[in-house]
């Protein structure tokens, strides 16, 4: 049968993660014209399955950095090097006297990765947090249209 290749969504969509709700397939694109605000940040931030269609000439949004909210390579790099400290230092235990003088950089190390991800983190969650406060209505869906 023929697939949904396009949906358009009125006033309902921008502010939930249209993704995760819905699970459509990867080459349905949705366009979403929703004067409910603030919108969700995936939404925004999505490069290709969400279009939403706002008036760029009166709305001004405040949203924060990509990386603030979403992390950067660095910070996945990190995940997958913590699990490989944890094992090296779990083999390394069996060793000799001079090893733990090793093992303490190591120690350091992770620390300081656990210490920067839970400050990421926190500070991440205070950023959404500011950014979803306050709930407001933006231009009207009917006037939105009606511009196009």
């Amino acid at each position: 049968g023929e697939q949904v290749k396009n949906v358009v969504m009125i006033n309902c969509g921008g502010n939930v993660d249209i993704l995760d709700i819905l699970q459509p397939d990867e080459n349905v694109v949705f366009y979403v014209i929703d004067s409910h605000r603030p919108l969700y940040l995936d939404n925004i931030f999505n490069d290709g399955q969400v279009k939403l269609v706002v008036d760029s000439e009166t709305e001004t949004f405040q949203l924060p950095e990509f990386d603030d909210i979403y992390g950067s390579e660095d910070e996945s790099e990190d995940d997958g090097d913590e699990g490989i400290d944890e094992e090296e230092e779990d083999e390394g235990s069996d060793g000799e006297g001079g090893e733990p003088s090793q093992k303490q950089p190591k120690r350091e190390s992770r620390y300081r990765r656990r210490r920067r991800k839970r400050n990421w983190k926190q500070k991440r969650e205070e950023i959404k947090h500011k950014y979803y406060y306050y709930a407001s209505k933006g231009t009207s869906s009917a006037l939105l249209v009606f511009d196009l």
